[in-house]
């Protein structure tokens, strides 16, 4: 069931026009600019958008700008570590083509500093149970944080879902933000 969602929604968020996304990922920029917890918090991860997900470049930037510590997801021996970047073009792609900081421009963080994680999801549902791309890395590491870190997920609208198949080994988002 879970395969059959994923192909479903990797489809759906493919299908997608152009305007459709700039204006969600506009919209979704917004809500995050705004959200109490961004502004009141200084130490921030968010995963850096690949292949049609919500665009994160404009936050990355964004809270760089506005003097955030800002981190990104590094993949380690098929683990999620902690990096702080500092500027946005010092990524390059990592494994899966996701961009990150070169090997020897690291700064690694613990996990436990982290007041905000931003996830990615092929689908969420309003519960804030999530489906990634099938590896559990997001759901091994989120068990790994402080459990005061909010944990937000975003998303395009059609990625919604009511129900998605899940189990002890999910982790819940505590809020998904999706336009």
């Amino acid at each position: 069931m879970k395969d059959i969602l994923r192909k479903k929604h990797i489809r759906v968020r493919e299908n997608l026009s152009c305007s459709e996304k700039k204006i969600a990922d506009r919209d979704i920029f917004e809500i995050l600019k705004k959200h109490s917890h961004i502004v009141k918090n200084k130490h921030i991860m968010v995963y850096v958008s690949v292949s049609g997900e919500v665009d994160t470049h404009h936050i990355i930037s964004y809270l760089l700008s506005a003097g955030k510590r800002v981190y990104v997801p590094v993949m380690e021996e098929n683990e999620i570590r902690v990096s702080e970047i500092k500027d946005i073009n010092e990524l390059v792609p990592g494994k899966f083509d996701i961009p990150e900081p070169l090997v020897n421009k690291r700064i690694y963080a613990d996990p436990a500093i982290l007041d905000v994680v931003i996830v990615p999801g092929v689908c969420f549902t309003p519960e804030g149970y999530r489906l990634g791309r099938g590896g559990g890395y997001y759901d091994r590491f989120l068990k790994r944080i402080s459990g005061n870190t909010l944990v937000l997920g975003i998303c395009y609208r059609a990625q919604m879902e009511n129900e998605i198949p899940h189990d002890e080994k999910d982790v819940k988002v505590h809020e998904v933000i999706s336009r």
